[in-house]
């Protein structure tokens, strides 16, 4: 569990995450510039099965795809992830291959119902490792959210690769000036993992 009210240190365990691009805090929770800002909690929060997720997201803006979170990296270490997209979308992926096209993966979507840029919304994914891409669901302060399918495959356990479980980025740069794919631009808070 982390607040991300004043830094990245998780409340219970030693699991802390390390802040990079100018991200800064207000108001108890972690804001993110959209270009280089993210928080990295390195490779030990892998998960090879059923899991859950949550957090509280405050979107800038509803342009372009902007990572939540998850184990996301380059070709081979594409673990899980959540984001979000313009037309007011979350989306979920999951793999057991480590890839997004090769292997097998499924990939989900929902409308969020009726949340703006500029609004706080609570989001969770819970997955249930036992029922494949059936057993994924998505919520939006408390309500479960209707999906659908965009990838389908008969997915029951992950992929565990190298990359970090990040906030708000993915595909961390080594050079910390070098823009961010897909960054958050926004606040977060209240992150939560079980597994």
């Amino acid at each position: 569990y982390w607040p991300l009210a004043v830094g990245a240190d998780a409340a219970i365990g030693t699991n802390h995450g390390v802040i990079g691009g100018g991200a800064q805090f207000e108001d108890g929770a972690i804001v993110l510039n959209g270009t280089n800002a993210y928080v990295s909690f390195g490779s030990v929060l892998a998960v090879d099965g059923s899991f859950s997720a949550s957090l509280w997201a405050y979107p800038a803006t509803n342009d372009g795809l902007m990572r939540l979170l998850g184990r996301f990296g380059s070709e081979g270490n594409k673990d899980y992830c959540l984001f979000l997209n313009c037309g007011n979308r979350i989306w979920a992926f999951l793999s057991d291959s480590g890839f997004a096209q090769d292997g097998r993966a499924f990939l989900k979507t929902t409308l969020l119902p009726a949340s703006e840029a500029g609004e706080w919304t609570h989001l969770a994914v819970t997955w249930d490792s036992e029922q494949g891409a059936n057993g994924l669901l998505l919520f939006a302060d408390g309500v479960p959210l209707v999906t659908t399918n965009v990838q389908v495959s008969d997915v029951t356990s992950l992929h565990v690769g190298e990359a970090d479980f990040t906030l708000g980025a993915y595909n961390l740069p080594q050079d910390p000036e070098t823009p961010l794919q897909n960054a958050f631009q926004g606040a977060m808070c209240q992150l939560i993992l079980f597994r």
